[in-house]
């Protein structure tokens, strides 16, 4: 999480670990985060087919809703990762689509309208950009698609969505959240800025998650208050003067981030249940005594959009396998997209040499954990613990500032049966801590990073 915008690249840091404990095998728990209904059957239409932005942001609201009631879902295939993903369901979970052809929005929108009854939120982008995060809140409590008074009319004629029942075209944020403020979601928001068209609004929509963009403001930081304890932001606030601009504020209200901004059909991937994700068996040698032992992991792996939308790519390379690697991967994937962590869980090394998976920072999303309030944290370790055992994951790493000795915070972490051990990174360099190895009370190690890689 070295400071970028985007969080497209990624570093690889270093760390040098003494002794690496297996992970014990816990019982599933419940989710966490809001999931769609099980499913059985995808309508697949490509990027490249969905028109203007207007039209995306149709169909991801659409998308959303869908999810929300039907196993029948629909799937935007983005190629690449997403590709991959369509037919890893079809392969693997028995999910059979279909694929919608060039000119077939308007009939595919039309197909799926009647689950909504035909219903729409009219936005105007052109004359109002606010209003684009006003329609996609309301879309999931009002059931109703988001639709921009530019394509209005193709909509009812050729789309089947005849039901306006709100025209928020000169509405903002702010009205939204005063006037339907008890229908959210108060455990989890959605953070997007007004140009993204598509990634990550069906999710929003399907969740009923305010959604709001409004950089580092004073509405920002009362809608964060507003939330339930340990709540999780979704998507990716504003880092133009630094990440941890937004994280620290986040953090101190008790809100952690996670960065999916740029996600593509988390509403359909969620609607995969699968409780048997398990990392390959390793037998781990015996420890030696006299040694240290040096692990490289690559970071960034937290961030929900890498994971369903490039870091396939990386873990692909005809490299990989032929050293020793750690990975760092979002413990929410059991939530969000569970056969995504079954793939890389799949398709790792195991041996002669291994790939092997810990929880990126800091827990179940991206805070920090001294900034957190008191009352919350122990709250947001069981969640951890929930997630890591549902995930397989032993170990999680922790991004801070100058907290790596607080061992009041990591007794915390430590005291949850599903985690064994935390690897500590300061937030700039991720080696300011020089490799220091504390020990909580009960024995398990916190480990810093002793080198970062970052060229």
């Amino acid at each position: 999480m070295k400071p970028h915008t985007l969080r497209r690249t990624f570093a690889f840091v270093f760390i040098v670990v003494q002794v690496l404990a297996a992970h014990d095998g816990l019982l599933a728990q419940s989710p966490i985060f809001p999931k769609g209904t099980n499913l059985t059957s995808l309508t697949v239409i490509h990027g490249t087919n969905l028109g203007n932005d207007s039209q995306k942001f149709l169909m991801a609201t659409l998308q959303g809703l869908v999810a929300r009631r039907s196993s029948s879902q629909i799937y935007i295939d983005n190629d690449g990762s997403y590709g991959r993903w369509k037919n890893h369901l079809r392969d693997n979970y028995g999910v059979p689509y279909t694929t919608t052809p060039i000119l077939g929005y308007w009939t595919m929108v039309g197909n799926f309208a009647p689950l909504v009854s035909g219903r729409y939120i009219l936005y105007n982008r052109t004359a109002n950009a606010n209003s684009i995060s006003v329609a996609n809140s309301l879309s999931g409590p009002l059931d109703a698609v988001a639709v921009d008074a530019s394509i209005e009319l193709s909509a009812k004629v050729l789309g089947g969505l005849n039901n306006k029942i709100l025209d928020v075209s000169a509405r903002d944020e702010a009205w939204a959240w005063t006037n339907y403020y008890s229908s959210f979601n108060r455990s989890n928001v959605v953070e997007q800025e007004e140009w993204i068209a598509f990634n990550l609004r069906d999710y929003a929509a399907m969740a009923n998650a305010f959604t709001f963009f409004d950089g580092n403001s004073t509405f920002r930081s009362n809608v964060l208050s507003a939330m339930d304890p340990d709540t999780a932001c979704i998507g990716w606030g504003d880092g133009s003067l630094g990440e941890d601009q937004f994280v620290s504020r986040s953090s101190s209200n008790g809100v952690f981030t996670v960065p999916a901004n740029f996600a593509l059909n988390l509403s359909t991937l969620s609607s995969v249940r699968d409780p048997f994700l398990v990392q390959r068996t390793y037998t781990f040698p015996t420890p030696e005594t006299n040694v240290h032992y040096v692990t490289f992991i690559a970071t960034d792996g937290d961030n929900v959009q890498w994971d369903v939308g490039g870091y396939d790519g990386y873990f692909s390379q005809p490299q990989r396998g032929s050293f020793n690697m750690g990975w760092t991967i979002a413990p929410t994937l059991p939530d969000l997209a569970p056969s995504v962590m079954r793939w890389f869980y799949e398709n790792s090394s195991n041996g002669p040499s291994r790939d092997f998976f810990v929880c990126g920072a800091s827990g179940a999303g991206y805070m920090y954990p001294s900034m957190y309030p008191s009352a919350e944290l122990p709250l947001h370790v069981q969640k951890l613990n929930n997630l890591m055992a549902r995930a397989d994951l032993n170990i999680s790493e922790i991004l801070d500032f100058n907290s790596v000795s607080r061992i009041d915070l990591w007794n915390q972490y430590l005291a949850q049966p599903a985690i064994d051990a935390l690897y500590y990174l300061d937030y700039s360099p991720y080696h300011g801590a020089k490799g220091a190895v504390y020990f909580s009370t009960n024995g398990k190690p916190v480990i810093a990073c002793r080198e970062s890689l970052w060229a």
